[in-house]
């Protein structure tokens, strides 16, 4: 188990771009670069306990993921997070479904990741839009966001779920946001 804290931003593309070359320019250790599918499964205990089940698909293999969402002051969001590789996802899937649990979300994503310092910077296309996420203690990503200037960044405060749910399209009983 470990705990999750981030703080996430929207940003223009302009910002996105900005992001990018100010993290280089930083000496940021730049980790990787991928495309994602993530399914979120969910019923209504889960819902109830502010939890999601997620099956993330990338070139590298899959994982499967619990998130509970836990109250935090402030700007930053916390979740206790469970994770592990899966090796085959459609099975992984037929036996949430089996359970009980419901594909509710679907969307896509590319990622760009980023080590500063003691937090991990990542910068994420999704069909959206573009935000960045600094991940760490809250310290690390208060020193963070100093280095990167985000005063003038808008911070985001739902999930990719969530954000999904607001902007993504009805596709039978799943929201999805999938690129063109």
């Amino acid at each position: 188990m470990a705990d999750e804290i981030e703080k996430k931003f929207r940003l223009t593309r302009e910002q996105y771009e900005r992001l990018a070359r100010d993290l280089e320019e930083l000496g940021a250790e730049f980790t990787g670069e991928e495309r994602e599918e993530n399914l979120i499964y969910s019923s209504g205990s889960l819902l109830r306990d502010s939890s999601v089940l997620r099956i993330r698909r990338t070139g590298n293999g899959a994982t499967l993921t619990f998130k509970k969402w836990v109250p935090l002051e402030g700007d930053l969001k916390k979740h206790i997070e469970h994770e592990t590789g899966i090796d085959d996802p459609d099975e992984a899937a037929a036996m949430l479904e089996l359970l009980g649990l419901e594909l509710a979300v679907v969307y896509e994503k590319k990622r760009r990741t980023w080590q500063v310092l003691d937090a991990e910077v990542v910068l994420d296309e999704l069909p959206f839009g573009f935000y960045m996420e600094i991940e760490g203690d809250p310290p690390a990503i208060r020193e963070v966001e100093m280095k990167l200037a985000s005063d003038d960044l808008e911070h985001e405060p739902l999930t990719y779920p969530r954000l999904t749910e607001k902007f993504g399209v009805r596709r039978d009983s799943a929201i999805e946001a999938r690129f063109g």
